[in-house]
C-alpha cells in the first residue's frame, strides 16, 4: 500500500475510526458501517460525560460513565475483530489500538479514577483532529456531520467543541470559534495557548491560508492579560507568517523542512521557547507532502525523523501527539539508516523519561519489548514491508 497512507492513520484514534479512509471503507466487510455507528453511538454518550470535572464528580455520571465505555469497548472489539481481515497494516493496528486504549480508560475508571478516564477520552478527539490537520481538507463523511451537529457536541465547552469540529474535518467553523476565542477574555490566556498552535496548523496545513491567521494574532497580542513571553511570541508568529507565506517551497522538500527546522532553532533562547513554531510547522507541511509523495525507503525514514522531532515540539505533548508514531515510522521505513538510528534515540530516551518517576524507572514489559524489538530491526537492518511505498 502507499505508505502516506499507512501514516496518515495514527495508532491511538477513536474517531479516525468513525471516519476511516476511502481507501478502506472500499476493502471493509459490508457489515462494517453498523459496528462504527455502534462506536458513534457510544461517542455521543461519552461526550458530555467527560466534557467538565464536575460531572465526572457525580458519582451517578461516573456510573453512565461506565456503561458507556462499556459499551465502547465491546463495539472497538468488533471493529477490530473487521480489521484484521483488510489488506491496510495501519487499520489493523489502529484497531487493535483502540481496544487498548479503551480498555485502559475502562480501568481508570473502575480504580476510582473518574478524571483520568475523561481524559483519555477526550484525548481521543485531540488525535484524530491532529490527523485530520496534516493536509489540505477533505469533505466531511455523513457520519461525520451527524456527531458534529448532535446535541450533545453542540453543548460542550467552546475548545472541548472546536476539537470534535478539526476532529470531523469542519475547519471553517473551527477557525471561526477559535477567533472568537482568542479574542475573548472568557478563557485566561493559559488556556489558550494549545490552541493556538491548532489555529496556525488549520491556517498553514489544512487551508493553506497562513495569512489569516496574522490579523487574529495580532489583535491577541494586544490583550492587556497576557504574560510577556506570550505577547512577544504571538507578534513574532505573525511576522514569521508573513514572511514565510511569501517564500517558494524548494524543489526537495526534505531539504526545505531541515532547512525552515534549523532556522526556527535559531530563535530559540531557553527550553521552553515556543517561538520557533511556525517554522515548524510550515517545515510539517513540507514533510507531509513528502511523505503523501511516496519516496524511497532512505527520503520516508528521513522524513519521518524530522516529523518526529517537529510534532514533539508543536503537539501539546509527547503522548498526545503523533511524534512516537512518526519516530517508529522512521526505524521501520529504513533501519540501517543513521534516520533511523536518530529516531530510535529519540523515541527510546522520551519513552524511559516517560516512565520515570520517584519510583525510579518503572518500565512495562510490553513497552520494554516494543522497543527492544526496534532496537533488532536497527541492528539486522530489516524493515517492515507495511511501512514500504
Amino acid at each position: 500500500m502507499h505508505t502516506g497512507e499507512c501514516m496518515r492513520t495514527p495508532r491511538s484514534i477513536l474517531l479516525c475510526l468513525l471516519l476511516v479512509p476511502s481507501a478502506v471503507l472500499a476493502d471493509a466487510p459490508p457489515d462494517l458501517r453498523p459496528d462504527m455507528h455502534r462506536l458513534l453511538g457510544s461517542l455521543r454518550a461519552l461526550l458530555p460525560l467527560v466534557s467538565e470535572d464536575a460531572v465526572l464528580e457525580d458519582p451517578a455520571r461516573r456510573e453512565e460513565l461506565g456503561d458507556a465505555l462499556r459499551e465502547l469497548a465491546a463495539g472497538a472489539r468488533q471493529l477490530e475483530a473487521h480489521t484484521q481481515h483488510l489488506g491496510d497494516p495501519a487499520a489493523r493496528r489502529t484497531g487493535q489500538a483502540l481496544v487498548l486504549d479503551v480498555a485502559r480508560a475502562l480501568r481508570h475508571l473502575e480504580a476510582g479514577n473518574a478524571h483520568a478516564a475523561g481524559y483519555g477520552v477526550r484525548q481521543l478527539t485531540q488525535h484524530c483532529a491532529a490527523c485530520h490537520t496534516r493536509g489540505p481538507d477533505e469533505k466531511p463523511r455523513p457520519v461525520a456531520l451527524e456527531l458534529a451537529r448532535s446535541e450533545q457536541v453542540a453543548a460542550l465547552p467552546p475548545l472541548a467543541r472546536t476539537r470534535v469540529l478539526m476532529a470531523t474535518r469542519r475547519f471553517d467553523e473551527a477557525l471561526e470559534l477559535l477567533e472568537e476565542q482568542l479574542a475573548s477574555d472568557r478563557l485566561v490566556p493559559a488556556d489558550l495557548v494549545g490552541p493556538l498552535t491548532d489555529y496556525i496548523v488549520i491556517c498553514v496545513r489544512v487551508r493553506r491560508d497562513p495569512l489569516r491567521a496574522v490579523p487574529a494574532l495580532e489583535r491577541f497580542a494586544q490583550r492587556d492579560d497576557l504574560w510577556l513571553q506570550l505577547r512577544r511570541d504571538a507578534r513574532y508568529w505573525a511576522g514569521a507568517l508573513r514572511e514565510l507565506a511569501a517564500r517558494e517551497p524548494g524543489a526537495d522538500r526534505i531539504a526545505s523542512a531541515a532547512a525552515l527546522i534549523d532556522e526556527g532553532r535559531t530563535q530559540i533562547s531557553f527550553p521552553s521557547d515556543r517561538r520557533a513554531l511556525v517554522h515548524y510547522v510550515f517545515a510539517s507541511r513540507e514533510l507531509h507532502e513528502q511523505v503523501e509523495r511516496g519516496g524511497t525507503p532512505l527520503e520516508l525514514a528521513r522524513a519521518y525523523q524530522l516529523l518526529g522531532l517537529v510534532e514533539s515540539r508543536i503537539g501539546r505533548s509527547f503522548w498526545s501527539s503523533d511524534a512516537a508514531w512518526y519516530l517508529e515510522a522512521a526505524v521501520r521505513a529504513a533501519p540501517g539508516s543513521a534516520a533511523a538510528r536518530d529516531a530510535y534515540a529519540v523515541l527510546e530516551e522520551e519513552t524511559l523519561v516517560g516512565f520515570t518517576g520517584s519510583a525510579g524507572l518503572r518500565l512495562p514489559g510490553d513497552v520494554r519489548a516494543h522497543l527492544d524489538g526496534l532496537r533488532e530491526l536497527i541492528e539486522t537492518g530489516a524493515g517492515d514491508a507495511g511501512h514500504r511505498r
